[in-house]
């Protein structure tokens, strides 16, 4: 286990199961991509994790939904690029040995939205625009509803996800 700092908050994450896809990407050079913090496996569970220090107000229409979209075109480019590691067709990705061990359709993913500087009162304005947009996503993939996550600070530490 180590702690890694990302949106200024420390992440717990088993090295042995963590993918830091952001990275990655970086040190490929591949231009305009944008992808999650990183990906995490415990058991049969894969986390796609995003952090964010701060997130536009809902009542900042233009704003919210500029990060929406934002956040769905990391989770949409990590979901790819990880399956695209898995199948051999990107080499890039570190560390995947634990995630072909086990058989992919059996995983069950959880997409994380941290957000450090977030009141908890309007987290539900996230998840509810979230989970809307990403819809299609969520059913391509055969991810539950429930499965989208967004928490600020203190629910992160309340899950065991950060220090």
């Amino acid at each position: 286990m180590s702690l890694r700092k990302e949106s200024s908050m420390s992440f717990i994450l088993d090295d042995d199961c963590t993918i830091f896809i952001e990275d990655n990407i970086k040190e490929s050079k591949i231009e305009k991509v944008k992808t999650v913090e990183f990906i995490s496996k415990k058991e049969n569970k894969v986390s796609f994790v995003e952090a964010k220090t701060s997130f536009s107000k809902v009542n900042n229409e233009n704003d919210f939904n500029k990060n929406i979209e934002n956040i769905i075109e990391k989770y949409t480019t990590s979901l790819s690029l990880f399956h695209s590691a898995l199948l051999g067709r990107f080499s890039n990705l570190e560390n995947l040995t634990p995630y072909k061990k086990g058989r992919c359709r059996k995983y069950e993913y959880i997409l994380f939205l941290i957000i450090k500087n977030h009141k908890k009162e309007w987290l539900p304005h996230v998840l509810n625009k979230l989970k809307q947009s990403l819809k299609p996503l969520l059913e391509i993939w055969n991810i539950k509803d429930a499965n989208v996550k967004v928490l600020n600070e203190d629910g992160a530490r309340k899950q065991g996800l950060i220090e």
